[in-house]
């Protein structure tokens, strides 16, 4: 019997940024890796090439949104140099809200 299953360990997505200028804001949508492979550098390996891609895509900065509550990915982002904006958006959901906050960097 052949395995057909795929599993899909991390992922990283980016574009023009959705809620700034698109012409010089790049925009790290989503990065995703599997708590299981947590540790391993596959996250740091995707975020360091998504950011470098953003940057020869032309942008002089880029953003991203994470949840306030996201301590782990908060610190992550930090130490790779990113900083908090202060911008902030608020996402109403069915019986909750997501608080959510806003990280650049600037290329050089």
């Amino acid at each position: 019997m052949v395995d057909t299953e795929t599993r899909v360990d991390a992922f990283v997505a980016i574009g023009p940024a959705r809620e700034a200028d698109p012409n010089f804001t790049g925009e790290l949508y989503a990065i995703y890796v599997d708590p299981d492979r947590w540790g391993q550098g596959l996250g740091r390996t995707l975020f360091t090439h998504a950011t470098g891609r953003l940057k020869s895509l032309g942008y002089s900065t880029a953003i991203l949104w994470v949840l306030a509550s996201n301590i782990r990915a908060r610190r992550f982002y930090k130490i790779a140099g990113w900083y908090e904006d202060g911008g902030s958006k608020l996402e109403n959901r069915p019986g909750f809200e997501l608080r959510e906050l806003s990280y650049r960097i600037l290329f050089r």
